[in-house]
């Protein structure tokens, strides 16, 4: 499966970032945090979240958060509804699932999958659409 994070790009990972992404990328429907990653390498916290944003230049947060998003986007794009989705991917709760949402593409849900036919790369409502078009496209050659 396509990975977020392509690791013929990435030249220098650290071995233990490349288990938490490899992690992530399995695990994603979970409610990750960077103590529960912490914890599963045996590495303190604070060093994980540094070495992740200094060798990913994106928190450790803000790449599970787009990860489930981007996952999501596609998922409702394939399945035409956004019924069930926050639950699915370790939402606790809507709000929290719509506010992610919104921050990743600039609309909530339900408008994104309204607005999918009008969705074009340049237009800065849609400020990661170019990134799930790649998302996407990977997934395809994978």
């Amino acid at each position: 499966m396509y990975n977020y994070y392509n690791p013929d790009d990435i030249k220098v990972l650290s071995p233990v970032i490349k288990q938490v992404l490899d992690y992530i990328n399995v695990n994603y429907k979970q409610g990750l945090t960077l103590n529960d990653l912490a914890q599963q390498f045996y590495v303190n916290p604070s060093y994980l979240s540094r070495l992740f944003s200094k060798e990913m230049n994106i928190t450790m947060g803000n790449y599970i958060k787009k990860f489930k998003i981007y996952k999501i986007a596609l998922e409702m794009l394939i399945t035409q509804t956004t019924e069930g989705f926050y639950e699915k991917y370790g939402y606790k709760n809507y709000s929290t699932y719509n506010k992610n949402f919104k921050s990743v593409f600039g609309v909530p849900p339900e408008q994104f999958l309204q607005d999918r036919k009008k969705l074009k790369v340049n237009d800065n409502r849609y400020k990661n659409f170019t990134e799930l078009k790649n998302f996407c496209d990977g997934i395809e050659t994978a």
